[in-house]
């Protein structure tokens, strides 16, 4: 449930798979065209938590890595549902057993954990969690999380954001506290 199915995957020479089609329109241009309330956020979050929740339990565990509003699809009767497993992978299972594993950086970096984006190669369900809790800023703010690596190389992402406390207070806006003076 909340996970697109998926009935054929081919590769021999042109690569298709074929799935479930879904009415409806992405979380992205939901969050872009209207301004969601956090009970509709939380709605689609929720969802979103419980279908990779599901790959998760699947033996062995099914890791998303793209988690992102453009990854989820919004359909008919509220229905919410994953797509996109592109550049999944398979978590090793304690056995041994794996079918995918590998230390390349994969994912949409705004919406990356700490250690995908490092290209770690243990990283586990955590990071579809890590990635939902930004998907559900997103759809809040609806733009992308600023993303602290990348300010130093765009100072626009600062747009908004509001000055540090020291810096409003060295203009003489903001009094300084008597026990920090």
């Amino acid at each position: 449930r909340n996970i697109v199915r998926v009935f054929d995957v081919h590769d021999n020479g042109m690569c298709y798979i074929v799935m479930d089609f879904v009415r409806g329109e992405t979380a992205h241009k939901r969050m872009t065209t209207t301004r969601m309330t956090p009970r509709e956020a939380a709605r689609i979050v929720m969802a979103v938590l419980e279908g990779l929740h599901e790959g998760h339990m699947h033996r062995p565990p099914i890791i998303h890595r793209d988690v992102k509003p453009e990854n989820v699809l919004l359909g008919e009767k509220d229905s919410v549902v994953i797509i996109d497993y592109g550049v999944a992978h398979f978590r090793e299972t304690d056995d041994g057993t794996a079918a995918e594993m590998t230390n390349a950086v994969m994912g949409t970096y705004p919406y990356m954990s700490p250690e995908q984006k490092l290209g770690a190669v243990d990283a586990d369900h955590r990071t579809d969690v890590f990635s939902a809790a930004a998907m559900l800023w997103a759809l809040l703010k609806g733009r992308a999380p600023i993303d602290i690596a990348y300010i130093d190389r765009d100072a626009s992402m600062l747009e908004g954001v509001p000055a540090p406390i020291a810096e409003v207070q060295a203009t003489g806006a903001l009094p300084v506290p008597m026990h920090l003076r």
